[in-house]
């Protein structure tokens, strides 16, 4: 069996959305946009142009899984860097935007997608849904650190745009490797956005 017959296979199987999803992906960490084409993923894939549609209805269906799947994946992430510590909201907010910022890192193709699109572009409601599911963990674990007394009093999204706003700078100097232009930062980069992180905690706290 050649690897063109493989592929229409997995196509049968239900491999074929994945495979799509995977090239797309390559293609936005590598060009910075979604400027690819169902047509250009099929050939990717190894598939005819009309089988691609049968997973995804056009470029923006799968433009909106991808940005769905990137935000439930940062959503797991952080939960799952919260889980083990004790329940104190600066420790965790802090393990939040480690996990933030090595999510861009390790999936700048998810990441450029979700965080890197347009102002004012229209956003599809299962997107705008999942964005607001990955922010609601974030403000949960600020609020319980309000009423515990360890983070500072005021609006809990301001607070959280704060923290978003660091853990986004960092990740977008590793994506774009700007960060080469800062040799201090670049020299040991983990250690840079561990103290950036705790900078703006000692700020937030109560």
């Amino acid at each position: 069996m050649t690897p063109r017959a493989r592929r229409r296979d997995g196509y049968h199987h239900g491999d074929l959305a994945a495979e799509v999803r995977r090239h797309a992906l390559a293609l936005v960490a590598r060009r910075g946009r979604p400027d690819f084409t169902l047509r250009e993923l099929a050939t990717a894939a190894g598939v005819a142009h009309s089988a691609v549609y049968a997973h995804y209805a056009n470029k923006e269906a799968l433009v909106a899984a991808l940005a769905v799947e990137g935000l439930d994946t940062l959503n797991q992430r952080q939960a799952q860097a919260i889980a083990p510590l004790p329940d104190d909201a600066l420790i965790r907010l802090h393990a939040m935007g480690l996990a933030y910022v090595e999510f861009g890192r390790r999936q700048p193709g998810h990441y450029r997608l979700v965080f890197m699109r347009d102002a004012g572009e229209h956003e599809d409601a299962a997107v705008g849904e999942a964005r607001r599911r990955a922010a609601g963990l974030m403000l949960e674990v600020i609020r319980a650190g309000q009423a515990a007394g360890r983070v500072r009093a005021g609006d809990a999204e301001r607070i959280a745009a704060l923290l978003w706003a660091t853990a986004h700078g960092l990740a977008m100097l590793a994506i774009t490797g700007q960060v080469r232009d800062l040799p201090g930062a670049a020299a040991d980069f983990e250690r840079t956005v561990d103290e950036a992180l705790r900078a703006v905690l000692d700020a937030l706290r109560a």
